[in-house]
């Protein structure tokens, strides 16, 4: 048995991810968001309702259970996690797939970077 891991290929965030419903693996990103951006004033606090978390992945040998963190860049704290499930990956390692997560009601206390990670068990 080989010793291949799931690989993350891409990780995107943006508004919304719309499925094609005569061909579901074909997905279509709205809202790409390079930074989270505030234009209100004061601009922070700041209160992102949802996002969602697109991420390709290779390398997957059947379903997994898996969740997506997001941390502050510079500590590593925990900002906010997904509530686990269980993804329907392939079971064709080199097969690239899309999954999307939901993230809702992200806080932005201050001006911040964040790392993204996903976890597949």
């Amino acid at each position: 048995m080989s010793n291949l891991q799931a690989v993350v290929r891409h990780l995107i965030v943006c508004e919304d991810v719309l499925v094609d419903e005569a061909n579901p693996r074909r997905h279509t990103l709205v809202g790409l968001i390079g930074a989270l951006r505030s234009t209100g004033e004061p601009p922070f606090p700041l209160l992102y309702r949802e996002l969602c978390a697109y991420i390709q992945l290779t390398g997957c040998r059947g379903p997994a259970e898996g969740r997506v963190e997001i941390q502050y860049a510079d500590t590593g704290d925990l900002v906010i996690r997904t509530r686990s499930r269980t993804l329907p990956l392939p079971t064709d390692p080199p097969r690239r797939d899309g999954l999307q997560f939901s993230i809702a009601q992200l806080p932005v206390p201050t001006s911040w970077a964040v790392l993204g990670t996903i976890l597949v068990q």
